[in-house]
């Protein structure tokens, strides 16, 4: 959005848009990867973590009937909306801990889900931005990976006990997240029609580049804002979606939620939701 943003304030002042330099192009990028094939440490560092690990998420549905064997997935969605002060109270929190808003609330979601099903362990998926050589930073091209993270709960962990794991495991991980999930779980000995290893997928839109202004003669911007889309889909049993922006330089902070209701009834998620923010007020 940025180049977008340069190309068309160029453009409306009737002159051609100038690059610093040429960027490479994701053609590049695929004949490097066919070069360097698969690199074998990151996969030894994916199977190391997820070897042995319990597979997707079962949660208990008293008195509630539904088949599990529907083909199309009944997809509903609910939004959890923060208050301005909720964003500042989150941010200091982070700050004081060495974590960030994303961590904050990822460990709130697995928090939630461990107190819900009395679990022991969960795998979760989030996404990586793919882009590890600084040669392709500027490559027009879709590089994002998912990747699964192991949780193991401790009965006896505080909240910010279970935030520095899971801060230093994401943050460790990140040197490895260029090996796509299929790959991971190839190795783990999964077969591809098993789907995926997790359920449960969480990641951030943090200052999204899709909500701005574009520049335009006279020093007149042209707002931009994105427009959600329909939610009648989804890969993932329950999928958090946190949106993090700046709009008219105010923070706004908010949670989507996702979830198949055929597998998770809307009582089910609402009963998480609920853990999510009694622990968000408590922190």
């Amino acid at each position: 959005m940025s180049d977008l943003r340069h190309a068309y304030l160029a453009r409306s002042n009737e002159k051609t848009p100038m690059w610093e330099a040429p960027a490479h192009t994701i053609h590049d990028f695929s004949l490097l990867q066919q070069k360097q094939g698969i690199n074998q440490n990151h996969i030894n560092y994916w199977t190391d973590m997820l070897k042995g690990t319990t597979k997707g998420l079962q949660l208990a549905t008293p008195n509630q009937a539904f088949d599990i064997s529907e083909k199309t997935p009944q997809v509903k969605w609910l939004e959890l909306k923060f208050e301005s002060e909720m964003h500042n109270k989150l941010a200091k929190f982070a700050r004081q801990h060495n974590a960030s808003i994303f961590t904050v609330l990822y460990t709130a979601i697995a928090d939630a889900l461990h107190k819900q099903g009395q679990l022991k362990e969960i795998v979760i998926g989030t996404s990586a931005s793919g882009r590890t050589d600084p040669e392709f930073f500027d490559t027009v091209g879709y590089f994002t990976t998912m990747v699964a993270h192991r949780t193991v709960f401790n009965p006896i962990d505080s909240f910010q006990s279970l935030l520095q794991n899971i801060s230093t495991m994401i943050n460790d991980s990140m040197a490895y997240a260029d090996i796509p999930i299929n790959h991971i779980q190839k190795a783990l000995g999964m077969h591809a029609d098993e789907g995926l290893l997790f359920d449960v997928f969480i990641h951030i839109h943090s200052n999204n580049a899709l909500n701005g202004a574009l520049k335009a003669p006279h020093g007149r911007d042209i707002p931009y804002r994105q427009i959600l889309p329909e939610r009648e889909e989804s890969m993932f049993g329950l999928h958090f979606e946190i949106m993090e922006n700046v709009i008219d330089g105010q923070h706004q902070l908010s949670m989507i939620l996702t979830y198949q209701a055929h597998r998770f009834p809307t009582p089910l998620v609402e009963s998480i939701c609920e853990k999510i923010n009694a622990t968000l007020a408590e922190i």
